[in-house]
């Protein structure tokens, strides 16, 4: 016989899975009376590290890379606040991958090591955060897919890189606030208001938008 000290919730998701067979680890302790049991019961939840919550984001969306649009509905019905939040990571892990894009090896992703001479001014959550304003309800864009998204933002990120290219250079950039958290929550607030310049043809280009703002702001 079996005595489940820890995990009960675990076991009882598992048993509601409609996969049959699937792997869990886990640890066996033998031979133990119960006030052992409780003592390394309390050893082991007041000295675990709490999972980084981006690191579960990326769990969530890998697990479920294809069907992502079924999960941002799921998301929406149980916890609808937070649905934006999926959507921004595909966005953000984009923005991140994609060789064309200013922010490509910019940013540090969960758990990632970063290697001595590495300059990565920016954690992925921080970038995350700083989409809120592209990814929520209420935007003037938010009827657009992400892909649209994702490629004008990238466009937009460009334009950005081309006024300030200091702020992107590992050897220069520590000392602009542009790359870190407060430059990208800034600049990705206002995108959507750029981008609905661009569509309505007010501007021509996102340096149209852009320049005018470097004027005013060194």
């Amino acid at each position: 016989v079996f005595h489940i000290v820890d995990g009960q919730h675990r076991i009882a998701g598992l048993k509601m899975f409609k996969k049959k067979s699937y792997e869990v680890p886990v640890t066996i302790l033998e031979n133990l009376n119960e006030n052992q049991e409780a003592a390394q019961f309390l050893v082991i939840n007041s000295s675990q590290k709490a999972v980084d919550p981006q690191l579960q984001l990326r769990v969530i969306y890998k697990s479920d890379t294809y069907g992502i649009n079924k999960l941002l509905n799921e998301v929406k019905k149980v916890i609808p606040w937070q649905a934006w939040k999926l959507k921004a990571l595909k966005i953000a892990i984009a923005l991140e991958k994609e060789g064309s894009s200013p922010w490509y090896d910019l940013i540090k992703i969960p758990n990632e090591e970063i290697g001595s001479g590495e300059w990565k001014p920016l954690r992925e959550g921080s970038f995350l955060d700083s989409l809120r304003a592209v990814c929520s309800g209420g935007n003037p864009i938010e009827y657009l897919d992400d892909d649209k998204k994702i490629m004008a933002l990238i466009e937009y990120w460009k334009s950005i890189k081309k006024i300030y290219p200091e702020a992107f250079n590992n050897k220069t950039g520590i000392d602009y606030l542009l790359t870190k958290g407060i430059g990208a929550g800034v600049f990705n607030t206002f995108f959507p208001n750029a981008y609905t310049l661009l569509l309505s043809g007010v501007v021509k280009d996102f340096d149209e938008v852009l320049i005018p703002i470097k004027k005013v702001f060194l």
